[in-house]
């Protein structure tokens, strides 16, 4: 079966080295930028393609160069190369964004029902009742869509104190609240609090997934590499149930093994149906999918059958490039 592929193939016991190196100049999908999945022998890291920004209050997540305080200005005024951002933070939210130039950890980020992301809402009142948390995990309407935003988790963390200002003496309280969420509409913490007239002041991401800009050491405006332990960990989050955790319910860089190379299968397998691949290493293409993989069902059916994630392949989707979230 297709998942005696994936987890005899891609999700072996140990570390187990897969012979990409047959079809790398053939498929150009399975190439040598991907020596980050696997640590090298004295453990030095290979080079992850993931990079994580605090974006600091006012940047606008763009690279359109004709916006005012845009990402690709404030890489380049950083001294840093610009990098694709994975989804986005609003101008006036703060906290973690990915940036990668790799398109499969794109994919899996992206897609609808991935990674859950953690957030912390200053609301502009110094309370907020029990109902109004319930109401967030229980769902918001915020849209004409009918499909209310639900929260994964919501707590109350305490209260912030803020100078009046203007003359006014003492300072106010502002309640503080953590949400975690797994979809990604635009706006959607803002908008579920506003629902419930709560008024953000402040809203920052602190968590991706097991990603955070604590776990990471970092401070505001500051990017760093994302170690690809941490990488592969958070590719691992992406997964429909628990199996991918350890025992002490961390995310197991074997299953973010399988996660990622799951979609490099199935991205090769689509791109053979749809004739990409040059007549000339078809055969050797098919051969080793056959032997390492397989050739029947849905290309991405494994991959599907693994993650919670709503991939589709352009088989499926004929207006796709080959694999779009």
């Amino acid at each position: 079966s297709s998942m005696g592929f994936l987890h005899h193939y891609v999700l072996p016991e140990g570390r187990v080295d897969l012979p990409w190196g047959e079809v790398q100049d053939g498929a150009k999908l399975l190439d040598a930028a991907d020596a980050w999945l696997f640590p090298t022998a004295d453990g030095t890291d290979c080079g992850s393609p993931l990079l994580a920004l605090w974006k600091p209050y006012g940047v606008v997540t763009t690279m359109a160069s004709q916006e005012p305080r845009n990402l690709k200005q404030f890489l380049q005024e950083s001294g840093h190369r610009v990098v694709p951002h994975i989804g986005r933070l609003d101008k006036g939210t703060t906290g973690l964004l990915l940036l990668s130039d790799n398109g499969d950890v794109h994919r899996i980020l992206l897609a609808q029902g991935g990674v859950p992301k953690t957030y912390v809402a200053t609301v502009n009142r110094p309370t907020a009742s029990a109902e109004q948390i319930q109401q967030l995990l229980h769902g918001v309407p915020i849209d004409d869509t009918g499909t209310p935003a639900r929260a994964l988790s919501a707590e109350v963390l305490g209260h912030e104190l803020v100078s009046r200002g203007g003359g006014m003496p003492g300072v106010a309280r502002k309640i503080q609240i953590r949400v975690q969420l797994n979809e990604g509409r635009n706006r959607v913490v803002r908008r579920m609090f506003q629902a419930l007239g709560l008024p953000l002041r402040q809203l920052h991401r602190e968590a991706i997934g097991p990603l955070s800009c604590a776990k990471l050491g970092l401070v505001s405006g500051q990017i760093a590499a994302v170690p690809s332990d941490q990488l592969l960990c958070l590719l691992a989050a992406c997964q429909k149930d628990q199996k991918g955790q350890d025992a002490a319910g961390g995310w197991s860089p074997d299953h973010g093994r399988a996660v990622y190379n799951a979609l490099r299968c199935g991205s090769l397998l689509c791109n053979v149906r749809r004739g990409t691949i040059p007549s000339s290493q078809r055969v050797a293409v098919e051969s080793w999918l056959a032997e390492h993989w397989t050739l029947v069902g849905p290309c991405l059916e494994p991959f599907r059958r693994f993650t919670a994630t709503a991939v589709r392949c352009a088989c499926e989707d004929p207006g796709a490039s080959w694999c779009v979230p």
